[in-house]
């Protein structure tokens, strides 16, 4: 039972989810194995945003893949979001 459990918690650290918040209202959660992003959320004030294709955390750059379940909840005042190809999942 311990060498299962040691297991498990084996393979949720070597995930690599990070969080990451960038300095216009965009918060990212990055898989350091896939090297791709999540758009976790958006809690800015803008009327139109515009997603950008990747993101580069400590030197390393993520390709964004997908939007959050939620993530422009708070987001009353948004009008138009530009989603880049690079996005295969919403």
């Amino acid at each position: 039972m311990l060498v299962s459990l040691f297991a498990i918690m084996s393979m949720a650290v070597s995930a690599g989810i990070i969080e990451y918040s960038t300095g216009d209202g965009f918060t990212y959660k990055l898989d350091t194995e896939a090297k791709t992003a999540e758009l976790a959320r958006y809690n800015g004030s803008a009327t139109e945003v515009s997603i950008s294709e990747s993101v580069t955390y400590e030197g390393v750059m993520y390709s964004v893949t997908s939007l959050g379940e939620d993530c422009f909840a708070d987001c009353s005042s948004l009008t138009s979001i530009n989603i880049p190809s690079s996005v295969t999942s919403l």
